[in-house]
């Protein structure tokens, strides 16, 4: 939620469209009791699953794990003998020009909007988000957290209006188990009503 706020501050245009999508879509907090936020609801969000994809891409949680080469192998030709760490770095590959164009590392929804994005980001490959990984040590709880992080990300944005408390501050992001803006992110809500 840290690096979608941040995204959000420093892209005013995107967060008041994706606001504009949540009020006209979702039923508000106050009113769930009687009309109450499904899965099918969220899912029926294009322009938030863009946003959610991207800040999951720009900001992966974490960004590096580590492998263990079982057995002697190879990788790309290079050989690599069984018990050599390999270091997987989720951050570079999302942001890999050579895998998502010229602007990887520009924050853009809408390369996830449009035939064929919506779960690829237009990227040519599979192995291209590595945001969960791929394969049997993908993270099993991928689905949960996408759908908990676009719930909650909806009502933010659907009562908040966010602003950086200082714009100019750069954010160094420091990695431990998970990723994290250096000294905190201070942010200044305030509440849109009508919702």
């Amino acid at each position: 939620m840290t690096w979608a706020i941040l995204a959000l501050c420093r892209h005013q245009s995107v967060q008041t469209k994706l606001r504009e999508e949540v009020r006209t879509k979702l039923p508000s907090p106050a009113s769930t009791q009687s009309n109450p936020l499904t899965a099918e609801l969220i899912d029926s969000l294009p322009y938030l699953h863009a946003v959610c994809s991207e800040v999951l891409r720009i900001y992966p949680p974490a960004g590096l794990t580590k492998r263990v080469a079982a057995k002697d192998t190879t990788i790309l030709g290079q050989y690599v003998p069984a018990g050599t760490d390999i270091i997987i770095s989720m951050r570079a590959i999302n942001h890999s020009k050579e895998l998502w164009g010229a602007n990887a590392s520009k924050f853009d929804p809408e390369r996830w909007r449009g035939e064929g994005k919506t779960n690829n980001g237009g990227a040519s490959s599979n192995y291209s988000y590595m945001t969960f990984l791929h394969g049997p040590r993908s993270c099993i709880g991928q689905s949960f957290a996408k759908g908990e992080f676009a719930s909650l990300l909806a009502v933010l944005v659907g009562c908040f209006e966010m602003d950086l408390e200082d714009p100019g501050r750069e954010v160094q992001i420091v990695t431990g188990l998970t990723s994290r803006p250096k000294g905190g992110l201070n942010v200044r809500l305030r509440r849109v009503d009508g919702w």
